[in-house]
């Protein structure tokens, strides 16, 4: 079965003047899964990381990409069918920045 890695942060919301962003503890953790495909990934790591009680939302810039994490239509397809939400409005909590397959 293919390997994943998940990458997030942990962090906190701060106010900037009219803003809120998203402030980054030091260092990134990583998560490393087996599933058939990058689309399940990010389902198994969004269950696991809220099943420890924590918020989480996905690194999302829209300049560079339509859908969250670069994933395809497809893909959204497939997390949308698991009912896993795909949350891009910034919280304190977890931020997924990147889910990549390692074993090729």
């Amino acid at each position: 079965m293919p390997k994943f890695t998940v990458i997030y942060v942990k962090g906190r919301v701060v106010a900037r003047g009219i803003s809120v962003e998203f402030e980054a503890l030091p260092g990134k953790s990583t998560l490393l899964v087996e599933t058939p495909s990058r689309s399940a990934a990010y389902v198994y790591a969004y269950e696991h990381l809220s099943s420890l009680g924590l918020s989480i939302f996905i690194n999302h810039d829209p300049t560079m990409n339509a859908n969250p994490l670069g994933f395809c239509d497809f893909e959204i397809e497939d997390i949308q069918r698991s009912e896993t939400p795909l949350p891009t409005m910034v919280t304190s909590g977890i931020r997924i920045e990147k889910i990549f397959r390692t074993d090729n």
